[in-house]
């Protein structure tokens, strides 16, 4: 298989770097690939198009396998030199949260008119590396002029203030957010951007596959994730009732939808599974993070392409770790 060679080759190369005489390569894919197979990862690398997205995901898969002992040199690139300027401009005016110091940043100075409460690396990584875009050799997929837009965790407004900027007066934004403090540090920063606000619907539930579902809710701040079983330990939990991307689009008679946004914290396949009707009427552009579960690595892409409706994929990947891996997916 090719993709296999491939990645042998890569983790052979990794292996002469940091001087190791043996790596036991059977063992490390079972161990960490968590019981996704060498044929499964084949049909996604298949699946990808151009030869960015299919080094990339060689490289990914490899640096999963291979542990902390690679990493991917994205710093390298010459635009993280912009990350100290916003550090450096954040004001004093803070919000303190339970996981973060969010800063009052203005960001005209890097070309957006939008204040907002947040940290530099989430303002970086927004607004300079565009996590949710995916424009390269001609290709576009991304929130454009007059988009109705589903932004699947809204977290602190910053993505949903993003798309409005993106979409402009037509646009519309629907964020879906459910952790109160989340939400109430979402609000503020659209109450600080009233050019903005009137695009900006905010849906307090959670995505799933259908609505009404009663999950358990692991409060993590922007890493909050809901559970069907309830979780171990004495944590506490809150249990909630769910909203599908189908029932909200139906219910609410929205016209189109056409671009879906999923971060959610493992979620991401039980919410496409609750907007298939809404993908196959609308074809909407996708940029669906993979990097919460390695098995999403080939059950999100081959979600999609099951529904054969001519989209064609892309990977991209935007810091030096395992987070924040992104598929688009970009109608034909």
């Amino acid at each position: 298989m090719l993709y296999a060679v491939k990645i042998y080759l890569f983790l052979k190369k990794i292996r002469i770097a940091l001087g190791l005489k043996k790596i036991n390569f059977e063992n490390l894919f079972s161990e960490k690939l968590r019981g996704v197979s060498l044929e499964d990862l084949e049909k996604t690398y298949s699946l990808l198009k151009g030869d960015y997205s299919k080094k990339l995901f060689v490289d990914l898969i490899s640096m999963r396998v291979i542990g902390g002992k690679i990493s991917l040199d994205i710093e390298a690139n010459e635009v993280w030199r912009l990350l100290p300027g916003i550090e450096k401009n954040m004001k004093d005016d803070v919000i303190k949260t339970k996981n973060y110091d969010l800063n009052l940043h203005a960001l005209g100075g890097i070309g957006f008119p939008i204040n907002m409460y947040n940290t530099p690396m989430a303002i970086f990584t927004d607004f300079i590396l565009k996590q949710y875009e995916f424009c390269k050799y001609d290709i576009v997929c991304k929130v454009e002029r007059g988009d109705f837009v589903i932004d699947g965790g809204g977290c602190f407004g910053d993505t949903a203030l993003y798309f409005s900027y993106e979409s402009g007066d037509e646009g519309k934004v629907f964020s879906f957010e459910f952790i109160k403090e989340n939400i109430d540090i979402f609000n503020k920063n659209v109450s600080l951007n009233p050019n903005f606000r009137k695009n900006i619907n905010l849906v307090q539930y959670p995505l799933w596959s259908a609505p009404g579902k009663n999950l358990y809710v692991i409060n993590d701040g922007p890493a909050s994730k809901v559970l069907l079983d309830k979780p171990d330990g004495d944590v506490p939990i809150e249990i909630i009732k769910t909203i599908s991307i189908d029932e909200f689009v139906k219910v609410n008679n929205i016209k189109k939808i056409d671009f879906i946004k999923l971060d959610i914290e493992g979620a991401e396949p039980e919410a496409l599974c609750g907007a298939e009707w809404v993908i196959r009427k609308f074809r909407p552009k996708l940029a669906i993070c993979l990097y919460h579960d390695i098995q999403h690595f080939s059950t999100i892409p081959s979600f999609i392409d099951g529904l054969n409706l001519n989209y064609d994929f892309y990977l991209d990947h935007f810091t030096p770790h395992f987070g924040e891996t992104v598929l688009f997916a970009n109608p034909r």
